[in-house]
């Protein structure tokens, strides 16, 4: 299963088990069609090629296996909150994660610590979301369109060209694992219309925090969909319309104060990165680009040397030229009516803004400029399709053109099942090794790299290790390293005369240097080799620790988010004592 044809091969040869699978299974049970069996067998077809032995061919898959190496350390070195990577750029570390989305390195160094591999961890966390997000996607859309319809938006959600490409071909692990939660946000935004209690709200909360944490790029485009779906349940459902609104705003805004330990040093400290000098390069695919691909009559996503492509589907496009038309004839029931043309509103504002026409918006909306890329905005793009498709496809009368359109949806993505070339020389032990090496040879955080560090775009990365962490550049001293943690290094440092010092870690604000308890001013490096931090001491012997500590800003991001989980935890526990409470009355009555 390692070559691209033996690929392809074995997913023809999977998805023929799967359809006589269902059949048999349709067969025997005709009356009791289990719809989230039939889902969960369809969404295992595209993952089964994730675990072939070793590493592949992709976009992040490598960075993303050394990120959780470093992320873990960090984390059994005490930091809950990791921020820097003292393992990468050849160990003189950055602030990697204070950049870069948590969750899914969280849910990778969960899996390591119960004792599986960090590679095997990446692949199943991977996995696991994609067939995930089908079954969150069928469960929200079931609520609104019926079981069938939630089939159906479930199938195109994740058999959509941009799904595949996410996870075999780019493997942005944060929007795959953001894939589950965006379906569930407005699942829970939903239950809160129907039912104010403290389980929906903590539900909707908790759901918006980890999309957040998730990928805060693809949560900050899913804010103009949950305003359009809040906007359709207040019209749709015959409710009060104030006191829902308020019960989900105040939902969505806990989740902010929830994840500001994340996202406002973010905003802060943005300013201190080589992005704010050389600025994000925003890319646009061309208008053709999401319409066919040149690869492969089409069929194929990816290029022979790692082209992308971001088709919205053919199916798929089908179905946006259709839909106009059906609402006209009023084929779609009055209940979704309203739904569908608010979703055709959103696919058809998001696809104008991902043209280069829009690049003049980039720069003037705020936030949005710092996402890189505008196909981004396909996350919700699909989703909104996928909903759409489970309103009309249900409507078609003739029960074998349905099944065909489905069959084609799932099949015509076959090539993208996988990443056409296995690499099993990369494995876990290869990976462990490297992780130091690992920016200059795979980066994706050079937006992380801190102004002082800066060398240009040609060469941002240190490319040897150092002499060692701690180096005389004047005078003379013997140094003897006595503990080394992600955030905190400490040496016995004796100097017979004035000496000057150079701790080979990049700075970035938070570093401070202490001897012997006292802190010590520092001199950032300049020239060839910039952004070091030099000190000098004094002759006699000292007790040197190099820490980095909180900024202020950090500060108030950590302090609001455990304020915040401590104001949670305090009703949650009110809640349940009442209710205990009130139990225990009615049994002493009985």
């Amino acid at each position: 299963m390692n070559g691209p044809y033996s690929l392809v091969l074995t997913s023809i040869t999977l998805a023929i088990v799967a359809g006589i699978t269902k059949f048999f299974y349709l067969w025997r049970k005709p009356k009791t069609i289990n719809y989230l069996f039939i889902l969960i067998l369809l969404s295992i077809l595209p993952v089964i090629s994730i675990f072939r032995p070793g590493s592949y061919e992709s976009g992040d898959l490598n960075a993303h296996v050394t990120f959780a190496i470093s992320f873990f350390r960090a984390l059994t070195d005490g930091s809950l909150a990791p921020r820097w990577g003292m393992d990468l750029n050849y160990t003189y570390g950055y602030p990697a994660f204070l950049f870069i989305y948590l969750l899914p390195y969280y849910l990778i160094g969960l899996l390591h610590a119960v004792g599986f591999q960090f590679l095997l961890g990446t692949k199943l966390i991977l996995a696991l979301s994609f067939v995930g997000s089908g079954i969150t996607m069928y469960y929200f859309a079931k609520s609104e369109l019926g079981k069938l319809g939630g089939l159906i938006a479930a199938i195109f959600y994740l058999y959509a060209p941009y799904h595949l490409v996410d996870l075999h071909f780019r493997v942005d692990i944060g929007e795959i694992v953001a894939f589950v939660f965006l379906p569930l946000l407005l699942l829970g935004i939903k239950r809160m219309y129907s039912l104010h209690s403290l389980k929906n709200f903590l539900f909707t909360t908790t759901v918006f925090a980890a999309l957040i944490l998730s990928h805060p790029a693809l949560s900050l485009a899913t804010i103009p969909l949950v305003v359009v779906y809040i906007f359709y349940l207040s019209k749709s459902l015959d409710t009060n319309k104030r006191e829902p609104v308020s019960f989900v705003l105040l939902s969505l805004i806990t989740g902010v104060f929830l994840t500001a330990f994340y996202w406002f040093p973010i905003l802060v400290e943005g300013k201190f990165t080589s992005a704010s000098i050389h600025g994000h390069q925003m890319i646009f695919p061309g208008f053709l680009s999401f319409i066919f691909s040149p690869y492969r009559w089409g069929f194929l996503f990816q290029g022979h040397n790692g082209e992308l492509s971001f088709v919205i589907g053919y199916v798929q496009l089908l179905i946006l030229i259709a839909t106009p038309f059906l609402l006209w004839k009023k084929v779609i029931p009055q209940k979704q009516r309203l739904l569908v043309v608010l979703l055709l509103i959103i696919v058809a504002t998001y696809f104008c803004i991902m043209l280069e026409v829009a690049k003049p918006l980039w720069y003037i909306i705020p936030f949005i400029k710092n996402f890189q890329f505008s196909y981004r905005l396909l996350g919700v793009v699909i989703f909104c399709i996928a909903l759409i498709a489970g309103a009309i496809i249900p409507k078609i009368t003739n029960k074998k053109i349905l099944v065909i359109i489905l069959v084609f949806t799932i099949l015509s993505t076959i090539l993208n099942w996988g990443n056409r070339k296995n690499v099993p020389s990369i494995d876990e032990h290869y990976l462990l090794s490297n992780v130091a090496q690992s920016d200059k040879n795979f980066a994706v955080m050079g937006q992380a790299i801190p102004v002082w560090a800066d060398r240009g775009t040609e060469r941002p990365w240190m490319t040897s290790f150092p002499k060692s962490h701690l180096e005389v550049i004047l005078g003379k001293a013997e140094i003897t390293e006595k503990q080394r943690l992600t955030t905190k290094h400490i040496y016995l440092v004796q100097t017979t005369s004035p000496t000057i010092l150079q701790e080979n870690t990049w700075y970035f604000p938070g570093w401070k240097v202490f001897d012997n308890g006292k802190e010590i001013p520092i001199v950032i490096t300049k020239g060839t080799n910039p952004g070091l931090m030099r000190f000098v001491l004094l002759e006699g012997t000292h007790t040197v620790s190099v820490e980095f500590t909180d900024t202020w800003d950090r500060k108030i991001g950590n302090t609001t988010s455990l304020i915040t989980i401590s104001i949670l935890a305090a009703i949650l526990l009110s809640s349940l004592f009442f209710f205990s409470q009130k139990a225990y009355s009615v049994k002493k009555k009985k």
